[in-house]
């Protein structure tokens, strides 16, 4: 099946196709973002969140504040607004980087078999021990420190490549201090979130390496780089159609959690969880301040349930084994 015939499927499928109407919808979103909330002429960068006064508690919808303001007089509607471009720029990002360490680990292990699978296997498993959230909080706390003190020489380098990549911020140019803070919490979650694709790799790579066109390749004196890039990687790739897009909503889920321990971005930035966080103080008065938590609260169940509905939809395009016992356990 190529991508081509999945394409054509999705949109086939009622599920897949409302995620996409979802995704299409927060796409639009965060390409006219500068159209929809027009950034103030004052502000240095479009993503900090402008304030509406100095009232310390929220005030409600008005004309000049379209979903009311928080408790710290940021406005709602231009804070879920800029929210798009962060929850893409989480979601999509860390799904890049933890999609390629997983591929190269499991695609190692597989081919190489032996002491190597035994290592990289193991190494998955002890990463895999480790509870994703609570570690994530950890270790985001640990590399703010590292960092402050000038001792993460590797993580320099890995911020600065993420820096390009995220922001387009050039390596001579300077990371500003609530970009850097952004940065923090998606290292962290790249650390401890590969393993799922690394061993859903490692175990179709060794289904299809004895397969006709492998064996082929190393018969005429293929390199084993070319058997693994050209033959084997290619045809191993498609349950990761499923697996990408169901953890980019589970990305976007883990960094919201961070910001709203205070742990994600500064205060102020254009974030849902970092808005979430802000109604706390709110929370014995929602009924008053109900705008504080509806509406970014609104904008991450959409924005994680778009993507796992095209996730489910894709899973059953791709295994019909599994939508056939849907059906028949249905009919019973």
């Amino acid at each position: 099946m190529t991508l081509g015939m999945v394409f054509t499927k999705l949109l086939k499928n009622p599920i897949g196709i409302l995620g996409l109407i979802l995704l299409f919808a927060f796409t639009m979103i965060a390409i006219f973002a500068p159209m929809i909330a027009p950034v103030p002429e004052n502000s240095f960068d479009p993503q900090m969140i402008p304030k509406g006064g100095f009232s310390r508690s929220p005030q409600p919808p008005s004309e000049e504040h379209l979903l009311g303001t928080t408790g710290a007089q940021y406005d709602v509607f231009y804070g879920v607004v800029w929210g798009t471009r962060t929850a893409f720029r989480i979601g999509i990002g860390i799904a890049i980087c933890t999609t390629l360490i997983g591929l190269m680990i499991g695609a190692i292990a597989a081919f190489f078999g032996g002491w190597v699978d035994e290592l990289l296997m193991r190494i998955t498993e002890i990463f895999q021990a480790f509870p994703f959230l609570l570690t994530a909080i950890i270790l985001t706390s640990v590399l703010k420190y590292v960092y402050e003190r000038g001792e993460g020489g590797v993580m320099i380098l890995v911020i600065r490549a993420l820096a390009l990549v995220i922001f387009g911020i050039k390596p001579s140019e300077i990371i500003e201090p609530n970009q850097l803070t952004f940065l923090f919490g998606m290292i962290a979650i790249i650390m401890f979130g590969w393993m799922e694709v690394a061993r859903v790799i490692r175990g179709n790579i060794l289904s299809i390496k004895h397969s006709e066109y492998a064996l082929a390749a190393q018969t005429i004196g293929a390199k084993n780089s070319r058997i693994l890039f050209r033959h084997l990687m290619p045809n191993a790739l498609f349950p990761l159609l499923v697996i990408v897009p169901m953890n980019i909503g589970s990305y976007v889920l883990t960094y919201a959690a961070l910001s709203f321990l205070g742990l994600g971005v500064e205060e102020g930035y254009a974030d849902w969880g970092q808005m979430l966080s802000l109604a706390r103080n709110w929370i014995l008065s929602l009924n008053d301040h109900v705008h504080i938590v509806l509406y970014p609260g609104a904008a991450i169940v959409l924005f994680v349930l778009a993507w796992n509905m095209v996730g489910d939809a894709l899973r059953d395009i791709l295994d019909p084994r599994l939508k056939g016992s849907q059906s028949k356990a249905i009919k019973v």
